[in-house]
């Protein structure tokens, strides 16, 4: 893990801001660089990835009645095209993070050499890609949203054992 210093992390959500356009995306990036300049903190763009074919469940694929069928399928990038955007996060100075939304995903955000890695609440306690991040040796932000207690201490514990 890189050494932070004693600066607080700002993080920037770019989900799908990218439109499924790279050129979008990284003219976003370029933009958060300018209006981030001067200020005292460690700044991070969060990317989400997800292996649409085996995210979405085969008879909801195509289904584009549906909001978020229809919003992941409208912006699937390619690995390749994830990668670009990840790459160009680094280039200007940037950390970087990736929210895996299956199994598949958390393989390439270790691949493409992301900084963190970030559970999100609805899968706080979605034991195998839990177990799956806990297969490699990167640093966890995780969303607990309104988790019970309980939940929240036996992910901490989980991953306080397996790290």
């Amino acid at each position: 893990m890189k050494h932070l210093e004693k600066r607080p992390l700002f993080v920037y959500e770019m989900a799908n801001n990218h439109m499924g356009d790279v050129e979008h995306g990284i003219r976003l990036i370029r933009e958060l660089r300018q209006v981030s300049d001067g200020f005292p903190f460690n700044f991070c763009i969060k990317l989400q990835y997800r292996d649409l074919d085996s995210c979405i469940h085969p008879a909801y694929q195509g289904r584009f009645d549906l909001k978020y069928v229809k919003r992941f399928s409208e912006t699937r990038l390619s690995w390749e095209q994830y990668k670009q955007i990840k790459d160009a996060i680094v280039d200007a100075g940037f950390l970087s993070m990736c929210t895996p939304w299956d199994e598949i995903s958390v393989d390439k955000i270790a691949e493409h050499g992301y900084d963190y890695i970030k559970v999100p609440s609805c899968y706080l306690t979605d034991w195998p890609i839990l177990e799956k991040i806990a297969t490699y040796d990167l640093p966890i932000v995780a969303s607990t949203a309104g988790a019970a207690l309980e939940e929240i201490d036996k992910v901490v514990s989980f991953f306080a054992v397996s790290g």
